[in-house]
């Protein structure tokens, strides 16, 4: 009479190692995906979360469902409580992992002289040029009238461990003579084509702020820079 709910209980057992073993298995696999879902410059946290998960949600739900189903089969609410808590820790502990590195990454916020329209950029590694500023883990660009901003730092500050700190968390503004914000622009409405790149031995970043039908006239991945940006950048 014993050996039914044994054999049931190790097939319970079986069933929870599989799927936890699947989740150890995919989590670098989800990791990579999330990784590369903030490769874009416009990418922010939630793509991140959408690469990771469409991995690792796909073992999450059938641990999920395995407990869900045992629950329901023993008709416990005991067990039902269980497999609740347990799968709430296996949905949380990722995300809350996830929140937590990328809030400690300095974000980028970019103050702009107000009205000014075309493209900005930010040549960086100038020697003799000031390092970006990072105040309560932002990182202050200072973008002169010229929309030039020139830095010895380079591409990758923002993170301890000196990788890129990407564009997953970007605010733009407009601002007074005085540093004042007057209005935020936003990605996809005032601001376009955010990229970049290294070129003759100089590496930037660029955008182009205006409306979409202006923005279309200067490709995502070519400079965008004026002529007399240009002179300032060739006499860097």
């Amino acid at each position: 009479m014993d050996e039914v709910p044994k054999n049931k209980n190790k097939n319970l057992l079986l069933l929870i190692y599989l799927s936890l073993g699947l989740n150890l298995i995919t989590a670098p696999l989800a990791l990579f995906i999330g990784g590369m879902a903030t490769d874009p410059p416009d990418s922010t946290q939630l793509d991140f979360l959408k690469g990771f998960l469409f991995i690792q949600a796909i073992p999450l739900f059938i641990l999920f469902i395995f407990l869900a189903w045992y629950s329901i089969r023993k008709s416990k609410y005991a067990y039902a409580g269980i497999a609740f808590f347990l799968s709430v820790i296996i949905l949380g502990t990722p995300i809350v992992w996830i929140y937590d590195m990328y809030n400690s990454f300095a974000k980028k916020v970019f103050l702009i002289p107000d009205g000014y329209k075309g493209c900005v950029g930010v040549l960086h590694n100038i020697k003799d040029a000031p390092p970006l500023k990072i105040e309560d883990k932002k990182i202050i660009y200072q973008v002169t009238k010229d929309g030039l901003l020139k830095t010895s730092s380079n591409e990758r500050i923002g993170r301890e461990s000196d990788l890129d700190s990407g564009w997953n968390n970007v605010k733009f503004y407009y601002v007074d003579k005085s540093g004042n914000q007057v209005k935020r622009l936003e990605k996809g409405k005032d601001v376009h084509n955010i990229s970049v790149a290294s070129q003759a031995g100089l590496t930037y970043s660029q955008f182009f702020i205006g409306t979409k039908k202006e923005a279309e006239k200067h490709p995502q991945f070519s400079m965008c820079f004026n002529e007399k940006q240009q002179l300032q950048i060739e006499h860097k």
